[in-house]
């Protein structure tokens, strides 16, 4: 690997730690974490940090890494199926951090529902909604 290549995926680690914090803090403004816990929160920064980079880490690897073809067990493999492996691999990997997240904040949402109160649908809900 040349430098340039380890200075591109450098940058794209600093790039998705600092992208990676502002997503998570806009996920928690869309719909709040309901868990204290450090670790789910842990697990749900780094899942957004490797969904932020994937479209970034594509395009670098095209522009500045230049993949050639590969060999892998005897199958020839191009650069753009390359390209495609590195972003799903990306992807299950942040839905796969969120296993882990979603296990630790499963008390916390179901302690909240006890506490909200079901309205139902009321009359000022049916006026409202247009139908």
């Amino acid at each position: 690997m040349e430098t340039t290549d380890i200075l591109a995926y450098a940058g794209l680690a600093i790039f998705g730690l600092v992208v990676g914090t502002l997503t998570a803090r806009s996920s928690d403004k869309r719909e709040t974490i309901r868990t204290d816990n450090p670790v789910a929160r842990f697990f749900h920064y780094l899942s957004c940090s490797i969904m932020s980079i994937i479209a970034p880490t594509v395009l670098v690897t095209v522009l500045i890494v230049h993949p050639h073809w590969a060999t892998i067990g005897g199958i020839a493999i191009s650069p753009f199926m390359q390209l495609i492996g590195i972003a799903v691999v990306l992807f299950v990997s942040a839905i796969v951090l969120l296993i882990p997240y979603g296990t630790f904040e499963k008390p916390a949402l179901v302690a909240y529902a006890a506490t909200q109160e079901d309205r139902g649908w009321t009359e000022k809900d049916a006026r409202s909604s247009g139908l």
